[in-house]
């Protein structure tokens, strides 16, 4: 069975890591210790070598400073000395420390990880990083952010460039984390891996854990976290008080997300208008209503999802972006909506 929390609150590495399955997603509140418990569960307390990753090079390069490392915290609660020192400009290494004459803490032997962008990792072939895990902290952008194009086959690029013939080797594969808080549901990575439905539902339902051995996923929903509950009590919440804000950062809730109706109509009264990659739109036989859906049946109108797919979908169907609008398409769940958004490029 899986301690999502140690008995001072904050997350158990070593437990998650003893039910992993490869692929793991994490989310959860702010602050309850995601980073900083698998960084020092990997480089102090069960070492194995490690790959940490921002999604940006601006925040790969933000957190390879002194002033901003993350191991920072971990060396002034564990006593431990963290050294970090670029090897080319995409590639930090991290290293265990020592104090020079002079009070500088400096590298001491291999490196025991690496800090990278995701966004840059493609400039990195060809480097023999063995590692076992591969670490990609706040996958989920917050509102603002910069995007990154196709991102989740990015990433799928970078795992398969870390991981190159390991398994071929009869080696298991790297252990992947995705960890994030709550900004959005509907981010890249539960859409690239067809878990939007399923965190949704584990989030309205707070279930903790969800596993498919067949794709070697499992999802963790970090709720109810005895931190939040204490950090409920700081100064910040209590002056937000019970608003989206505080929805995110402390009880784990995709509070930003927009939503529209959801049910469910009898496909009889329906005629299929289009279909473009999973989704397809119905018109209702006797009124204006719309319907969207990831269920597919008759001869609607067909596009592709590559860019001129796209293109011609939104040119030809940009009515409706106005039916949308003016909350005439009745959705199935809510991930034909996000897909239906994404199409159109709406970025919220």
């Amino acid at each position: 069975m899986i301690n999502l929390y140690t008995p001072d609150g904050w997350i158990d590495v070593p437990s998650l890591e003893e039910g992993a399955l490869t692929f793991n997603v994490g989310y959860g509140a702010r602050g309850i210790g995601k980073t900083f418990g698998f960084l020092a569960d990997c480089l102090l307390d069960h070492p194995r070598r490690f790959l940490l990753l921002r999604r940006s090079q601006v925040q790969a390069d933000l957190i390879a400073s002194s002033e901003f490392s993350p191991f920072r915290a971990i060396d002034r609660k564990r006593g431990s000395l963290t050294a970090l020192k670029r090897i080319n400009r995409y590639l930090t290494g991290v290293y265990k420390g020592i104090l020079s004459d002079d009070g500088r803490v400096i590298a001491e032997g291999p490196p025991a990880g690496y800090l990278a962008a995701l966004a840059s990792i493609h400039n990195i072939r060809g480097y023999d990083m063995d590692v076992d895990e591969m670490i990609l902290d706040e996958f989920c952008p917050e509102k603002g952010e910069r995007q990154i194009r196709d991102e989740f086959d990015v990433y799928r690029n970078a795992y398969e460039t870390i991981n190159r013939n390991r398994e071929l080797e009869g080696r298991p594969p790297i252990r992947a984390w995705l960890l994030s808080n709550s900004n959005m549901l509907a981010n890249n990575y539960f859409i690239g891996l067809r878990i939007v439905e399923t965190v949704d539902r584990m989030t309205r339902q707070k279930r903790e854990i969800w596993r498919d051995e067949k794709r070697g996923l499992m999802i963790v929903n970090f709720c109810d976290s005895p931190i939040s509950k204490r950090k409920a009590e700081t100064a910040l919440y209590q002056l937000s008080a019970d608003d989206q804000f505080t929805g995110m950062a402390l009880n784990n809730e995709f509070s930003h997300e927009s939503r529209s109706r959801t049910g469910s109509l009898p496909l009889r009264e329906l005629l299929p208008l289009v279909q473009i990659g999973e989704l397809q739109i119905y018109r209702h036989k006797g009124s204006r209503q719309l319907y969207g859906s990831l269920h597919r049946s008759g001869s609607p109108d067909v596009y592709s999802t590559d860019d001129a797919g796209i293109a011609r979908f939104c040119s030809r169907y940009d009515w409706l972006w106005d039916e949308y609008m003016d909350d005439h398409i009745l959705w199935q769940s809510y991930l034909p909506e996000v897909l239906f958004r994404r199409f159109f490029n709406a970025g919220y």
